[in-house]
């Protein structure tokens, strides 16, 4: 970062760190910085995401996934962590919906029939 502060891979590295260490809002601003230099990498809202859910603010991390998917509609991770994070407000229905759609795209993905058990055991 130091050397070139536009190196997209090296912001989205510590905050990868920072994740791991459950420092939130270090990984929040890192990855929010990676997605400034590179905006067009449509996996960056879902990490973004992750580390929102973590932070127990769901409904934010909701809008960041829902922004990402109206760019790319078909985005495999953006989708299974709207679907997760569509369980964690307690819309099961949405979810489902969701992980059905996600099926079709990537059928033999394993977390899908996982996530929807889970979904299965709340309702």
């Amino acid at each position: 970062v130091r050397i070139d502060p536009r190196h997209y891979n090296a912001w989205y590295g510590i905050g990868q760190i920072y994740f791991k260490q459950e420092k939130h809002e270090l990984a929040l601003c890192h990855f929010r910085k990676a997605q400034s230099i590179n905006s067009s990498n449509a996996a960056m809202p879902a990490h973004i995401a992750v580390v929102l859910n973590a932070m127990k603010r769901h409904k934010e991390a909701l809008k960041v996934l829902t922004a990402a998917l109206e760019q790319h509609p078909e985005h495999p991770l953006c989708k299974f962590h709207r679907a997760s994070t569509l369980l964690c407000l307690e819309r099961c229905d949405s979810a489902l919906e969701e992980l059905d759609q996600l099926e079709a795209i990537t059928p033999t993905e394993s977390l899908i029939y996982f996530l929807k058990a889970k979904i299965h055991r709340k309702m």
